[in-house]
C-alpha cells in the first residue's frame, strides 16, 4: 500500500506584489502548496485547511488590519500556526500578535533562512494540533456510545470519587458500578483511570477554547 502524502500548505496574506515575490522565492525549497491573497476577504473566502499549515500575514493590510484578520479567522475555527510581517518596525503591533498566539513575528526584508525555519516550525506544531483534535474527535464519538448511567460513572470518576461514593450517590449496588465502569473503560478503550482523566480533561479544554472562539 502506498503511503499517504501529507500535503502542507502555506497561505500568505500580503498586499505587496514584490514582498509576495520574495516570500514565494525564499519557501520554494519547502515541499508545500503557496497560496497568495493580496487582501483579507481573499482569505476569508476560503475554508479552513484540513492537513498542516501555516499562515503569514502582514501587519498591515487592506481592508483590515492583520491582527483584525486574525481574529476573525480564530473566531471562525482557524487554529493553524501565524507568522506575522512587517516593513514599519511597529513594535506595539508585533508585541500584541505575539500576545495574540503569533508563533513568530519577521520583519521586512525578511530573511530568507530564518523565514524557511520558521514556518518549518509551524509545520510541526500544526501536525501536533491536528493530530490532538483527531483523538479528540475520537474520544467524543466513543463518548457518544455510554449509556446515561454509564456517563454518570464517568462523571464521578473523574472526580476522583472511590465506587463505594459513587455507589451511594447514585443509588447502585457496588457491583453494578463496577460493572458501569468495566463498560466505559471498554468502549472509550483506555487502560487506566489517569488516562481516562487527561483525556476528558483535555477534550473538556478544547470545547472552552473553541467556545470562546465562536
Amino acid at each position: 500500500m502506498r503511503a499517504t502524502v501529507e500535503k502542507l500548505r502555506i497561505l500568505i496574506v500580503e498586499d505587496d506584489t514584490c514582498v509576495q515575490q520574495s516570500l514565494m522565492w525564499s519557501l520554494r525549497q519547502l515541499d508545500a502548496t503557496i497560496e497568495v491573497f493580496g487582501k483579507p476577504s481573499g482569505v476569508l473566502a476560503i475554508a479552513a485547511p484540513d492537513t498542516p499549515a501555516c499562515l503569514i500575514v502582514d501587519l498591515r493590510l487592506p481592508e483590515m488590519s492583520g491582527l483584525e484578520l486574525l481574529r476573525t479567522l480564530r473566531s471562525k475555527g482557524w487554529g493553524m500556526p501565524f507568522v506575522i510581517i512587517t516593513g514599519f518596525g511597529d513594535v506595539a503591533g508585533a508585541v500584541e500578535a505575539m500576545q495574540f498566539g503569533a508563533l513568530h513575528f519577521l520583519e521586512k526584508p525578511v530573511d530568507e533562512a530564518e523565514l524557511v525555519r520558521v514556518v518549518q516550525a509551524a509545520f510541526s506544531q500544526d501536525r501536533e494540533r491536528l493530530e490532538k483534535l483527531r483523538l479528540h474527535t475520537e474520544f467524543e464519538t466513543k463518548l457518544a456510545t455510554l449509556t446515561p448511567r454509564e456517563t454518570d460513572v464517568l462523571k464521578a470518576v473523574v472526580a476522583g470519587k472511590l465506587n463505594k461514593q459513587i455507589a451511594s450517590d447514585l443509588e447502585l449496588s457496588i457491583k453494578t458500578v463496577e460493572t458501569h465502569r468495566s463498560n466505559l473503560t471498554r468502549k472509550l478503550e483506555v487502560d487506566s483511570v489517569a488516562q481516562l482523566v487527561r483525556l476528558v480533561v483535555e477534550l473538556s479544554a478544547s470545547r472552552r477554547e473553541l467556545g470562546e472562539r465562536a
